[in-house]
């Protein structure tokens, strides 16, 4: 198992392997905050404001479509 650091930089390889671009967003699903992480292919537009999910709200096209992952904390480093 990864550190979140470590599935950050996977996302990130895989994503530039397949010309898709790494997106963060706060969360605020839950309130309990964190990064949302999406993959986006290139052209593609990244709105502004993207509504996640949360218990009655199964989140905007553009969450369903390209979330990824959601980390409580993104550090700067690995922890591995």
């Amino acid at each position: 198992m990864q550190c979140n650091f470590c599935t950050y930089q996977s996302i990130k390889r895989d994503a530039k392997k397949n010309g898709s671009r790494v997106v963060k967003r706060y969360a605020v699903a839950y309130q309990l905050g964190g990064v949302n992480i999406y993959v986006v292919p290139k052209g593609v537009e990244v709105p502004k404001v993207i509504k996640g999910c949360d218990v009655t709200y199964k989140g905007d096209a553009f969450h369903r479509k390209y979330f990824r992952a959601w980390f409580m904390e993104l550090p700067d480093h690995c922890a591995c």
